[in-house]
Formats: C-alpha cells, sequence, structure tokens
C-alpha cells in the first residue's frame, strides 16, 4: 500500500487527501512495478496493427536561419536580450545534432509541435524544412505545428552588422506549403477553421494536431495567448468520434498548455478554453495531450468530469538541457513517456566540426543558462541594497534551482539548495519578489518530470 501511496504521489493529485488517494488505487485495483509513475486507469484497446511505434517529440526549436543575420552587432545585441534562456548562438548546431540523432535512431515519427522558428521567418521555416527532408529520406515521418511566433509575426527580422532589418514572416497558407511534406500535404482530415489536422501515420494509429494559435490577432506584436476554436471543437468531435469507432489509437499534440503546470506559468500559456478542451478530448478517449510553450519539462494532470486528463510539455529544444521527449506505444496499449538529451558532442566528433566549443558543448549550455540568472536575480531585487558576495550566491541559487525545474528534475533539489547561503538569505525576507519565485519552483513534490507511463485509455 506504501508503494501505491508513493506512485500516486507521482501523478500531482491536486486536492485529494492521501486516504482518498489510497481509495482511488484500492478501487482500480492499481498494482505496476514500473520505474516511472504510472498515470491514470485503464480499460482494453486494440492493438496497433504494426510494430509499436516510437515517437520523438521536439518544440520551441526558435531556429533562426543562417543567412538571416552575420554575427554582427545587431544580431549580437538581439541574442543577449533572450530572457527566457534561448541558446540562439547555437540553435544550428543543436538542431543539426538532432537531425543525425534521429537519422541514427530511426524513431516512426518525429513531432515538431510549434515555435519552430525565431520569430516566423520565411528563411527560417525553410531552413527547418530541410532538416526534416533529411530526416523523412531516412524513414522517419515528420508532422508539424505551429506555435506563436511561427506565422504573421510582426517582429520578424534579419540581423546585419548594426541593423536589425525586417524579413517576411509567412502566411497560414505559406506555413502548409512549407510543411506540405510534414503533414499537410498527407492529412486524411484539414480542420477549415484553422491550421489543425489529422494524420495517420501508421496503420492504427491517428495524430490530433492542433493549431492552438492566435496568429490572426497579431498586429504591432505577436499574440502570445491560445485557444481552441468553436468550430475546431466540433470538427474534432466529428472526426475522432468516427475513428474511434473503427478502433484507432489517437495522440493528441498543439503547442500551448492544456491546464497550468505552474504559478509562474499561466497567463498566455495555457489556452482560454482549456477545461472544454479537456472535456472534448476525455470524451473521446483520448487520456493526455503532448504540449510546448512553457519552455520547461513538466507532466501534470487535471480531473475532468469523467476522469484524469494528462498534459506532458516537453522542454524546448533551444533550452538548457536541450531535451526532447520520447513517447513510446507498449503492447498493452499503454504508452510510455520519457527524456532523452541531444548529443550535440557526439555529432561535433563523428562530423569533425572545427568550432571546438561544440566538443564541450553541455558544459558550455550550463555556463550559458546560469549567465541568465543573474540578471533575473537583478530584476527580482528591483532596488534592494545586495553585497557582490550576496548576489553571487543569490545567483547560484538561482541558476540550480532554474536548470533543475527547466529539465524536469526539481525534485533533486536537496542540501546543496537547502543549506545554500543564497536559500538563507531568501529566508530573510529582503528579496520577497524572488524569494517567491524559488519558492514556487522547488515546491514540485512529483519525483520526476521526465518520465511517465499512461494506461490504456478509456472507450
Amino acid at each position: 500500500m506504501a508503494m501505491i501511496y508513493a506512485y500516486f504521489r507521482h501523478c500531482k493529485f491536486a486536492g485529494l487527501s492521501a486516504f482518498m488517494v489510497l481509495a482511488l488505487a484500492a478501487v482500480a485495483g492499481f498494482v505496476s512495478c514500473a520505474k516511472a509513475p504510472v498515470l491514470g486507469g485503464a480499460a482494453a484497446l486494440p492493438p496497433l496493427d504494426v510494430q509499436p511505434p516510437v515517437i520523438y517529440v521536439t518544440n520551441d526549436i526558435h531556429l533562426l536561419a543562417e543567412s538571416l543575420h552575420d554575427g554582427g552587432a545587431a544580431y549580437e545585441e538581439i541574442i543577449n536580450q533572450q530572457r527566457d534562456g534561448k541558446f540562439t548562438e547555437f540553435i544550428d548546431p543543436i538542431m543539426r545534432a538532432f537531425t543525425a540523432q534521429v537519422i541514427a535512431d530511426k524513431p516512426s515519427i518525429v513531432l515538431a509541435n510549434g515555435d519552430l522558428t525565431f520569430n516566423g521567418e520565411r528563411e527560417s521555416h525553410e531552413a527547418l524544412a530541410q532538416h526534416f527532408l533529411r530526416m523523412e529520406k531516412a524513414g522517419v515521418k515528420v508532422f508539424v505545428l505551429p506555435g506563436n511566433h511561427d506565422i504573421r509575426n510582426p517582429h520578424a527580422a534579419q540581423f546585419f552588422d548594426i541593423f536589425a532589418l525586417e524579413a517576411y514572416s509567412v502566411t497560414p497558407k505559406e506555413f502548409s506549403s512549407i510543411y506540405r511534406r510534414f503533414g499537410y500535404g498527407e492529412a486524411i482530415s484539414r480542420d477549415p477553421h484553422s491550421l489543425s489536422y489529422i494524420a495517420e501515420p501508421v496503420k492504427g494509429l491517428r495524430l490530433l494536431m492542433l493549431d492552438s494559435c492566435k496568429y490572426e490577432q497579431n498586429r504591432n506584436f505577436p499574440v502570445s495567448g491560445g485557444e481552441i476554436k468553436q468550430g475546431t471543437l466540433d470538427w474534432i468531435k466529428t472526426n475522432v468520434s468516427k475513428a474511434q469507432k473503427a478502433g484507432y489509437v489517437f495522440v493528441a499534440a498543439m503547442h500551448h498548455s492544456s491546464m497550468s503546470h505552474h504559478p509562474q506559468v499561466n497567463e498566455n500559456f495555457t489556452i482560454d478554453n482549456d477545461e472544454i478542451l479537456r472535456e472534448t478530448l476525455v470524451s473521446l478517449g483520448i487520456p493526455f495531450i503532448l504540449t510546448g510553450h512553457i519552455h520547461a519539462q513538466s507532466i501534470s494532470q487535471r480531473q475532468t468530469s469523467a476522469r484524469l486528463f494528462y498534459d506532458i510539455a516537453t522542454s524546448a529544444l533551444s533550452v538548457y538541457p536541450h531535451q526532447f521527449g520520447v513517447l513510446s506505444y507498449q503492447i498493452d496499449g499503454s504508452w510510455q513517456y520519457a527524456t532523452k538529451f541531444v548529443d550535440v558532442e557526439g555529432w561535433a566528433r563523428s562530423t569533425q566540426q572545427t568550432d571546438s566549443r561544440l566538443f564541450n558543448f553541455s558544459e558550455l549550455a550550463s555556463v550559458f543558462f546560469s549567465r541568465n540568472a543573474e540578471s533575473m536575480v537583478r530584476r527580482r531585487i528591483g532596488q534592494a541594497a545586495v553585497s557582490p558576495e550576496e548576489l553571487a550566491a543569490l545567483t547560484d541559487l538561482l541558476a540550480t534551482v532554474n536548470k533543475r525545474y527547466f529539465a524536469g528534475t526539481a525534485s533533486r533539489n536537496g542540501v546543496d539548495v537547502f543549506e545554500s547561503r543564497g536559500w538563507k538569505l531568501l529566508q530573510s525576507g529582503r528579496f520577497e519578489s524572488l524569494a517567491h519565485y524559488v519558492n514556487t519552483i522547488v515546491a514540485d513534490e512529483q519525483p520526476l518530470n521526465t518520465d511517465a507511463i499512461i494506461p490504456r485509455a478509456v472507450r
């Protein structure tokens, strides 16, 4: 019984007491010895008629085409302004390494879940499509979705010398044309209200690819929030219910979150009509959705009127620790999710890259991500008096907890955090804003946000 309770704690049962969790476990007849936490209850599904598929999941690539900058002053200024940890300077080799890894591993499918480009530049989309083409030529099927950065983005720019110049951003029609080979040209159904579509990459499996963006509202600034239009919801119900009766297994994906993953990432991260979407998908026998947008690795859940629903957010490929999701279909009808790092160093060695920094990329990426911590500390503490030693201690603390939060391993925080000088400084009451942020990102009790088992869906 203790083991059952431990597994159920993995799943963030918000609002349920320990007694209620154990009661649910007893009713469900929960039994598992799996390493990953098991999410929810199950009923039988027909097996896929092929070798069980493996899906590599990535998002928030934020590729800026090499043709759009010369590495000059304007480019340096824009990459140094990034406050969200994107390692823009190295996203090209990161993507090259990921492409090589996909070709070597040969998963069944690669799912690229939005924010494919830096700011929707056509040249960036075209450059990324070449990576996907190499994957497909190696026998791996690629399917894409737009993110809030990708279409009609007024911030699309190119950077030469000291100048930031306007670059062309794609329309919805152009987006679907560029990625025709990667979902849109092979869809078995396309939503007339958005860039959502349904595809069948292997017999028995269908992908429900949902466009949650509001690019039609973009004016001087890109709208970062999302929603699923009513017309799209109707399209989902019609098409999924038909396929459900024929015994198809569905995997759903969209860029934005279907629920709040964290108090720090809520507004403009979760779609406006999140509860409606969750209820719709659960009613159709879809127990989880793959998302991105928040840049952090997180697995969360909400109770619907019928059962639990799960949102698996894969961390940004462009952000430390530069990992991607691996979703594997099991012969019992469950799905297993895990994460895997992009092996930039291995790619650099095997391809004999001339940039020696790539041979120690893990350390380079860690240092870059930590550098953002100092600027964040300064923003959070405002005008509060702080000595150089105190600033260093607070920066070290924030770098440590941020790395683990974005990697989905916040549960590994221990004495290195709670006995540190930075932590003790936060308890002094002098830095309320910073203390609030740190306290919320270390509060996640789920052992890992990097692994899960999702049982067979209830039909």
